[in-house]
This record gives structure tokens, C-alpha cells and sequence, in this order.
């Protein structure tokens, strides 16, 4: 009875909570952002709110309030017990509110568009052609980057394509669809969540559903802006799902995401090393690594055009530089009268090392706890956000993000980091849109954005490591405390 209670008063609390998220995102986003009534190329949150402060404003309170409402939703989880019910309706609700709305804050969604037109409609490689090579691409005028080819992976190409297919070519209905692509597996990444947590300890997974769910950064750049972060997520959350008792198949999996966007590849180290930790023998595990492998080869050859495939990425990892701590240090490289080119490879002797070693020892971190294959997991895109990409949107936290939610409870530290980084992530379109005119230079416009962005995930995330390597070296510690506190008891 005084448990029904309780979760009586956690439900009605977290859905209070939740009905004024949701109406703050259908006034201030559904309603003056809506695509049937924006239904011109280019548009843009900044260019539509025009003057500076009135627009900076309603961008504070559009994300700014729900991420309040979104932490306090964290502290009835952590006081009450909570209906699944309520923390699963609630992204389904705030998915049907944002789905109608123009992607204001990034225009990629159309890009996919414009590739899969290059792809369904022309039969060419959108690896190694651009889409404005076709003059008659209905995309053009309303996508970004249409002079180089995708440096997607041929998974997303071939959803792209079926995609424009379905959409018929007119690009506002190829984003619905894109919209309802990524939203379902938003929802089912969810749902995947709960399940993880739920096997990873029983009676989290509540915690772990809301963690994703009701998360604005994902909720924005999923269904608001039709990003295919949660696509990728989503392979990988069911390459975790999968790792419990299917390892081949969690490996497919992560092969797959790797096809979608590359940055999933860094994982499947990750998934070996606890593979080997657990018990499996290395000639099974490299059989299994050989299969993934050969099956994501038969997904890639249809589009395989030679090294030249891989030339889209390769010139995105080199050359774009953009709102990242690598950035920040490039431009200090300029202010301190360093050329360009050798600012930036100064910066890549540093980064991309300490990215290598940081790497290796997350790998050392690996046990035959599936938990620890997670927090490494996390660890590892974390790291690549901070060190080993130079090109920084804030849609990328998606990745971390979604692996925290499953450790939340084991890792309170390092789903903290997350959610966090999450948090502060998506003002960075502030930054890009707004604050750039009165910071005055590139280089004090990135340098507010670290310290605003990137170094507070990072102080929790090495204070909370630092904690938690310190209580592993004193194993004695806990139980010791355990019997101590049951001795003044008793």
C-alpha cells in the first residue's frame, strides 16, 4: 500500500514535470517553427527570431527550461518509485510535438536527401560523387555541403534512398520521413535502454528509459532536426542488448553502425576485449570478428568505388575544423604566429596520441563484467568528442549519451559527465549563431565554448574516475565500513 503510494505521488510529480516541457516545446518550438508555415530553403532558428537578445532568449527558454524541468525529473526518480508507463509516454507525446517542426538549428537532413536523390534517382555513388553534380536535384537549394561526396556510410545511404523514394523527391516530405525514421528509433533506442538496465541490475531500468527519453539534446536533434545520431545509437544499444548472449551478433551490430556513421568502429575493440575477458577463446572471438567483418563487406561492395570511397571521410577527418577543443588550439597556434597548416599539425602530434593512449588504457579498464564493456564504451566516445574529432556539432553527444543511461545506477560519475555534457552541449548553436558577434574573434568565440561546454563534463568525468580508481585501490575499504556502521547499530 505505502509503495503504491508512493508511486502515485512520483508519477503525478514527473507528469506534471512533463506536461510543462511539453508545452513550453509546442509554444516555443511546434508553433513558430512549424514546416507548414516555414516551408522555405535555408531557414534557420537565428535567422528567423532575427534581432540578437529577443532570439537568444526564446533559445534559452526552448531548451534552457526543459533541461530544468528534465533534471528535476531526476530528482523524483531518485526520491520515488515511478509507473514505466509515464516515463515511456512521454517521449512518444514530445516525438509527436517536435515532429512538424523545420530543422532550425542544422540543415543536414536535407544533405541526406540530396545524396539519396544522387543514389535512387541517377544510380551514382554518393561516396564518391556529390550531389550537385546533378543539376535537376530538387535537394539543392534547400541542403548544405552539396559540393563533396557523403562521409556517411553506405547503410545511411541506402536508407536515404528509400527514403527520397517514398518521399517522391519533394524535400519536405522526404524529412518527415527522415523525421519518422530516426524518431522510431529514438523510441526504440528507449525501450532498448530499459531492457539493458533492467538485465544489467533489476529496477533500473526506469532510470535508464528516462535517461534517453526524456533527454532535450536528443529529443531536439532526433526529431526537431532529423539527425542520424539515434540510428547509429540505436545499432549500437542493440549490439549491448545483444552482448549478454549473442556476441556474434552484437558484433554484427556494431559493424552495421560502423557502415552508418564510422565513429562506431572505436567499439568493437571494446566488445573483443571483454569477449576475451569473459571466457571466449581467441579463435572464436577473431571467428566472430571475420564474420561481422565479411558481412559488412557484402553491405559496403555495392558502393565501393576503391580507396577513392573513402576519400569524403578522410578529407572531413583532415580539414574540418570547427568548434572543438582541437580548434581552440589550432587558433591559439595562429595567435601565437604559427602558419595554418602548421598549427594544425602541431595539433594532431598532440591530440591524436593522447587519444591513442587514452584509449588503450579504457581498453585496460575491460573485465568479464558487461558493465565495465559499457562504461569503456562511453569512455572511448567521450574521448573521441574531446581529443579525435576536430569538428564538433552538438548533436554528437547522442553517442556518449546514450551508452551513460545504461550505467547510470553502476556509474553515477560517468552517466553524470553525460548527461551533463548534454546539458551545456546544445547551447553551442548560441555560440555558432548568436554570441560569435559579440565575442568578436574565432579564437575568443572557441575559447568561451570550452570553458562553457567541454571543460565541465570534463572536471566531473576525471573527478569522479579519480573517486572511483581510488575506492578500487582500497577494496577493504567498503566492506570494512559496512561492518563497522552494523556493529554501532546492533
Amino acid at each position: 500500500m505505502i509503495r503504491q503510494l508512493h508511486v502515485r505521488i512520483g508519477s503525478a510529480a514527473l507528469i506534471a514535470l512533463g506536461s510543462i516541457a511539453l508545452a513550453i516545446y509546442v509554444v516555443m518550438a511546434t508553433v513558430p517553427f512549424s514546416m507548414l508555415t516555414r516551408n522555405e530553403p535555408l531557414l534557420s532558428f537565428a535567422g528567423i527570431t532575427r534581432e540578437m537578445w529577443p532570439g537568444v532568449r526564446q533559445y534559452l527558454l526552448t531548451f534552457g527550461a526543459p533541461f530544468l524541468l528534465y533534471a528535476g525529473g531526476f530528482a523524483v526518480l531518485w526520491r520515488w518509485p515511478v509507473s514505466p508507463a509515464v516515463v515511456f509516454a512521454f517521449p512518444v507525446l514530445f516525438s509527436a510535438a517536435l515532429f512538424f517542426v523545420y530543422p532550425v538549428t542544422a540543415l543536414d537532413v536535407f544533405l541526406y536527401g540530396a545524396q539519396g536523390w544522387t543514389l535512387v534517382q541517377h544510380g551514382a555513388n554518393p561516396l564518391v560523387v556529390p550531389p550537385s553534380s546533378f543539376a535537376d536535384n530538387p535537394f539543392l537549394p534547400w541542403a548544405p555541403y552539396i559540393g563533396a561526396p557523403t562521409s556517411y556510410g553506405p547503410v545511411w545511404m541506402y536508407v536515404s534512398a528509400i527514403a527520397v523514394w517514398l518521399g517522391n523527391g519533394h524535400p519536405l516530405g522526404t524529412v518527415l520521413i527522415f523525421k519518422l525514421i530516426v524518431a522510431a528509433a529514438f523510441l526504440a533506442g528507449t525501450v532498448l535502454c530499459y531492457r539493458i538496465a533492467e538485465r544489467l541490475e533489476p529496477g533500473t531500468g526506469v532510470l535508464a528509459a528516462y535517461t534517453l527519453g526524456w533527454n532535450p539534446l536528443v529529443l531536439w536533434a532526433t526529431v526537431g532536426d532529423g539527425h542520424n545520431d539515434m540510428a547509429m545509437a540505436l545499432l549500437i544499444l542493440f549490439g549491448c542488448l545483444c552482448l549478454f548472449r549473442r556476441p556474434l551478433v552484437a558484433l554484427l551490430s556494431l559493424v552495421i553502425a560502423g557502415l552508418l556513421k564510422f565513429a562506431a568502429f572505436l567499439l568493437l575493440p571494446v566488445f573483443a576485449v571483454h569477449l576475451l575477458r569473459r571466457g571466449c577463446s581467441p579463435l572464436r572471438v577473431t571467428l566472430w570478428l571475420a564474420i561481422a567483418a565479411g558481412c559488412g563487406w557484402l553491405v559496403l561492395w555495392p558502393l565501393w568505388s576503391g580507396p577513392a570511397t573513402l576519400t569524403a571521410i578522410s578529407a572531413q577527418l583532415q580539414h574540418t575544423i570547427s568548434m572543438s577543443p582541437a580548434a581552440t588550439l589550432i587558433l591559439w597556434g595562429e595567435a601565437w604566429g604559427y602558419p595554418r597548416e602548421a598549427a594544425e599539425q602541431a595539433t594532431r602530434y598532440l591530440l591524436l596520441p593522447l587519444f591513442a593512449v587514452t584509449y588503450l588504457a579504457i581498453l585496460l579498464t575491460v573485465d568479464k563484467r558487461i558493465e565495465s564493456a559499457l562504461a569503456a564504451s562511453f569512455g572511448v566516445l567521450f574521448a573521441v568528442l574531446m581529443m579525435a574529432s576536430f569538428w564538433f556539432r552538438f548533436w554528437y553527444i547522442v553517442w556518449p549519451l546514450a551508452i551513460a543511461a545504461l550505467v547510470i545506477r553502476k556509474y553515477r560519475w560517468l552517466a553524470a559527465a553525460g548527461i551533463l555534457f548534454s546539458g551545456l552541449g546544445i547551447f553551442v548553436y548560441l555560440f555558432t549563431d548568436y554570441l560569435w558577434a559579440l565575442l568578436g574573434t574565432r579564437r575568443r568565440l572557441h575559447d568561451r565554448l570550452m570553458l562553457t561546454v567541454f571543460l565541465p563534463p570534463l572536471l566531473v568525468l576525471a573527478a569522479g574516475a579519480l573517486a572511483y580508481l581510488t575506492r578500487r585501490a582500497r577494496p577493504g575499504a567498503p566492506r570494512q565500513y559496512a561492518e563497522a556502521k552494523s556493529a554501532a547499530l546492533s
